[in-house]
């Protein structure tokens, strides 16, 4: 006994656009009938009425002019590009009964990186269509290289706050001992000179005696801020624990600018170093060493130098700034008139150890 032919199945145009939402119906006069929801986003609008060659360019099978043409080659493969947005699609047209032809369409994988362009999604393709399958791959890989980048920038900014804060005192925001070091060293890699202060607050200690320590912590900020005051953003400044700061001067090395910067830092420290009690009041001594432009400048040796002009500038009566200067600089600078000849004054403009 012979089996029964199967009917005949029709489908309405809604059951078509779930199935084939990337097909089209071409009428027998060339021109569009019906497009797909997804082959109308890629169209960028209305179709229908326009002509199938207008819309399209065949490009395999090959001299295809007409529909007349593309109806002989049916049932066959097709390769397309959109003529308005230039993307390459793949296809399968086959005649229906009326004349006219239904022509199913595809993203081809070269095509894929272009659907952001058009707004698609997994949702707009059927679950039998892998373009689906890809789409959802390449959001969850899109998806997880926007919250690896989220992350690496995340720990960038949070290594680069700890490696901040690992530099830095954290009353003042100066530098601290290891970022003056580190600022130190790169100073000393270049061919540049630089003039290194060394700052030691007089009668801090009678200040946190007699007021506090929360006193004294307010003191250290008004000498952090003098500091910026008076100083360049490229220069170094750092506190090194205490009441001890450290200050490098790029570039400068004349001893009368250096000297009046000093004498201004000192006052500002003194302006800001009232107490209530008038006979304390806060000041600074300051010792510093010139660091030329030679290769041969040692780190440690201009510390010693700085500490002895400071270690001078607390004998001279405290509230001053010593150079340091060896006897031979020492006696052209007096010939000069730069360096005064004798210690007894209680304030010169300059001195020696």
């Amino acid at each position: 006994m012979m089996a029964a032919a199967p009917a005949d199945v029709r489908i309405g145009l809604a059951a078509l656009d779930l199935l084939m939402p990337f097909a089209c119906v071409v009428g027998g006069g060339g021109q569009v009938d019906h497009v797909g929801p997804t082959l109308a986003r890629i169209l960028g609008g209305a179709a229908e009425g326009r002509g199938f060659l207008e819309l399209f360019e065949v490009r395999r099978p090959r001299d295809v002019e007409t529909l007349a043409d593309l109806i002989a080659q049916a049932p066959c493969r097709l390769r397309l590009r959109v003529r308005q947005s230039d993307v390459a699609l793949l296809g399968q047209v086959i005649a229906l009964d009326n004349g006219a032809v239904l022509v199913n369409l595809a993203f081809s994988v070269a095509a894929l990186p272009t659907l952001d362009r058009f707004g698609l999604g997994a949702h707009d393709f059927p679950p039998t269509d892998a373009t689906g399958n890809l789409l959802y791959l390449t959001e969850a890989k899109n998806a997880a290289m926007a919250e690896a980048e989220r992350l690496t920038a995340t720990l960038l900014r949070e290594n680069a706050a700890a490696l901040k804060q690992a530099v830095t005192d954290p009353l003042t925001g100066l530098m601290n001992r290891r970022g003056l070091e580190q600022g130190l060293d790169a100073l000393l890699g270049e061919a540049v000179p630089f003039a290194l202060m060394h700052i030691d607050l007089d009668f801090f200690k009678a200040v946190n005696d007699n007021f506090g320590h929360a006193e004294g912590d307010r003191m250290l900020l008004n000498v952090a801020e003098a500091l910026r005051m008076e100083l360049r953003g490229s220069d170094l400044m750092a506190r090194m624990g205490g009441d001890e700061f450290v200050v490098a001067m790029r570039g400068l090395v004349d001893r009368r600018v250096i000297q009046r910067i000093a004498d201004r830092i000192i006052a500002r420290i003194e302006a800001a170093g009232t107490t209530p009690d008038p006979k304390i009041t806060l000041s600074a001594s300051i010792g510093i060493a010139i660091a030329p432009a030679t290769v041969d400048r040692v780190l440690e040796r201009l510390h010693a130098e700085a500490d002895t002009a400071l270690y001078a500038a607390k004998a001279a009566g405290r509230r001053c700034a010593r150079f340091h200067v060896d006897q031979t600089e020492r006696r052209a600078l007096i010939a000069a008139e730069i360096v005064p000849s004798s210690r007894k004054s209680s304030s010169p403009p300059m001195g020696t150890p």
